[in-house]
């Protein structure tokens, strides 16, 4: 039963890792994204701004809890957006980080782990559409 859940679990972060190489771009602006963006520590300290993100777009995804579809939100850190993200989360282990889109938190995840690679999912929605507008809010189309 338990090597049954490991494989399971590996299967969806592989057809996980294999929508996010099929996804990128496909929702993607040509365009620098320019929303109002930021993730913050706990001291309210900008850590990322829109500044620091090169792509933002957004792909399906399957839930491991529940097994079912949802949408994640997915950003591609510049080269220096991305140092700064592995120095944010080395120095955050085991705390939180906060996601503001819009001045308004939507997010909060504790960090579990050292991100060194400039990609992060910012936000997993319930469905493709509300996915499409976080991305188009964060590219500063707010229509």
């Amino acid at each position: 039963m338990k090597r049954n859940r490991i494989g399971k679990i590996i299967a969806l972060i592989l057809l996980n890792a294999c929508m996010i190489l099929s996804a990128c771009g496909a929702n993607s602006a040509t365009s620098k994204p320019q929303g109002d963006f930021a993730i913050r520590d706990e001291n309210d300290y900008d850590i990322i701004t829109i500044d620091d993100v090169e792509m933002i777009d957004s792909y399906a995804t399957i839930d491991v809890w529940d097994n079912s579809e949802k949408y994640a939100v997915h950003m591609r850190l510049t080269e220096d957006g991305s140092k700064k993200m592995a120095d944010a989360t080395t120095q955050n282990l085991d705390k939180q980080l906060y996601i503001y889109v819009d001045g308004e938190l939507i997010s909060s995840p504790t960090v579990v782990s050292v991100i060194t690679d400039g990609n992060i999912n910012i936000v997993t929605c319930d469905t493709k559409a509300e996915a499409e507008e976080m991305v188009e809010r964060l590219y500063g189309d707010k229509n």
